[in-house]
Protein backbone atom coordinates (compact mmCIF):
# COMPACT_ATOMS: atom_id res chain seq x y z
CA UNK A 1 0.00 0.00 0.00
CA UNK A 2 1.30 3.35 -1.11
CA UNK A 3 2.20 5.95 1.91
CA UNK A 4 -0.32 8.47 0.87
CA UNK A 5 -3.23 5.91 0.62
CA UNK A 6 -5.50 5.57 3.61
CA UNK A 7 -7.20 2.30 5.08
CA UNK A 8 -10.52 3.02 3.83
CA UNK A 9 -13.84 0.83 5.34
CA UNK A 10 -12.07 -1.59 7.13
CA UNK A 11 -14.36 -3.98 9.27
CA UNK A 12 -14.55 -6.69 11.58
CA UNK A 13 -18.08 -8.60 12.31
CA UNK A 14 -18.24 -11.43 14.63
CA UNK A 15 -21.88 -11.75 13.81
CA UNK A 16 -23.49 -14.06 11.44
CA UNK A 17 -27.68 -13.71 10.88
CA UNK A 18 -27.99 -17.01 8.98
CA UNK A 19 -25.47 -19.49 8.22
CA UNK A 20 -25.38 -17.74 4.60
CA UNK A 21 -24.04 -14.77 5.89
CA UNK A 22 -20.66 -16.72 7.25
CA UNK A 23 -17.48 -14.45 7.05
CA UNK A 24 -15.89 -17.64 4.46
CA UNK A 25 -18.17 -16.76 1.98
CA UNK A 26 -17.13 -13.80 1.22
CA UNK A 27 -13.39 -12.45 -0.53
CA UNK A 28 -10.04 -13.25 0.98
CA UNK A 29 -6.12 -12.54 -0.02
CA UNK A 30 -4.99 -14.58 3.14
CA UNK A 31 -6.14 -18.19 3.41
CA UNK A 32 -3.91 -20.73 5.27
CA UNK A 33 -3.21 -22.69 8.33
CA UNK A 34 -1.89 -21.94 11.69
CA UNK A 35 0.78 -23.73 10.76
CA UNK A 36 1.37 -21.69 7.23
CA UNK A 37 0.39 -24.48 4.96
CA UNK A 38 -2.08 -22.89 2.48
CA UNK A 39 -5.40 -23.90 1.50
CA UNK A 40 -7.57 -23.06 -1.75
CA UNK A 41 -11.04 -21.53 -0.27
CA UNK A 42 -12.34 -21.79 -4.26
CA UNK A 43 -11.71 -25.10 -3.92
CA UNK A 44 -12.36 -26.20 -0.69
CA UNK A 45 -15.66 -27.56 1.05
CA UNK A 46 -17.73 -25.84 4.16
CA UNK A 47 -17.80 -29.26 5.65
CA UNK A 48 -13.40 -29.05 5.84
CA UNK A 49 -13.99 -25.15 7.40
CA UNK A 50 -11.53 -25.70 10.59
CA UNK A 51 -10.73 -23.06 13.98
CA UNK A 52 -6.70 -23.54 12.50
CA UNK A 53 -7.90 -21.71 9.15
CA UNK A 54 -6.66 -17.94 8.67
CA UNK A 55 -9.03 -17.04 6.26
CA UNK A 56 -8.79 -12.53 6.06
CA UNK A 57 -7.83 -9.75 3.71
CA UNK A 58 -4.45 -8.23 3.97
CA UNK A 59 -3.69 -4.67 2.78
CA UNK A 60 -6.27 -3.26 -0.15
CA UNK A 61 -7.74 -5.17 -2.84
CA UNK A 62 -9.01 -2.86 -5.79
CA UNK A 63 -12.48 -2.34 -7.23
CA UNK A 64 -12.06 -4.66 -10.53
CA UNK A 65 -10.09 -7.33 -8.89
CA UNK A 66 -13.21 -7.51 -5.75
CA UNK A 67 -15.39 -7.49 -8.48
CA UNK A 68 -13.97 -10.50 -10.20
CA UNK A 69 -13.88 -11.88 -6.72
CA UNK A 70 -17.17 -11.73 -6.25
CA UNK A 71 -17.83 -13.68 -8.77
CA UNK A 72 -16.09 -16.88 -7.37
CA UNK A 73 -17.15 -19.32 -5.27
CA UNK A 74 -15.83 -19.61 -1.59
CA UNK A 75 -16.00 -22.39 0.32
CA UNK A 76 -18.64 -23.61 -2.54
CA UNK A 77 -20.82 -20.32 -1.52
CA UNK A 78 -21.15 -17.80 -3.63
CA UNK A 79 -20.97 -14.17 -1.83
CA UNK A 80 -23.97 -12.98 -0.71
CA UNK A 81 -24.33 -9.27 -2.45
CA UNK A 82 -27.55 -8.31 -1.03
CA UNK A 83 -27.73 -7.09 2.63
CA UNK A 84 -30.68 -8.00 4.98
CA UNK A 85 -30.88 -6.26 8.21
CA UNK A 86 -30.20 -7.78 11.66
CA UNK A 87 -34.39 -7.81 12.19
CA UNK A 88 -35.81 -8.74 9.00
CA UNK A 89 -38.26 -11.45 8.74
Amino acid sequence: MEKNELMLNAFFSGSVKTMYTLPCFYPANVHHYYNGTEFNPNIESLKNYTDDMQYSVDGYISKDNYTKMLDEKWFGYKTPTVAHSYNAG
